[in-house]
């Protein structure tokens, strides 16, 4: 673990401007969740490459969907923040 910020609501801030978003807040520790992204600009070029461009397009809807959130935890000490990737919902 590194410190990322002086205090959690920084390290929020910073965490939120990465696409997270706050799941919950208690004390001295919240949880963030970054959505899965679909990259729409991705499947639409495989799907118009003509000949093995569909396997691609196909590919990118199953990963898509088998893909999970990322999760991590903000926990404030009184040295400073924290962040710990909890894993993926």
């Amino acid at each position: 673990m590194e410190i990322v910020a002086k205090n959690m609501d920084e390290a929020i801030v910073k965490m939120t401007a990465q696409g997270y978003f706050v799941v919950s807040r208690s004390g001295n520790v919240a949880q963030l969740r970054k959505p899965k992204r679909f990259n729409a600009l991705y499947a639409v070029l495989c799907w118009l490459i003509i000949g093995i461009g569909w396997p691609f397009g196909i590919l990118q809807i199953i990963l898509h969907v088998a893909a999970k959130d990322q999760i991590v935890s903000i926990v404030e000490e009184p040295t400073g923040a924290y962040i710990q990737s909890t894993g993926w919902a």
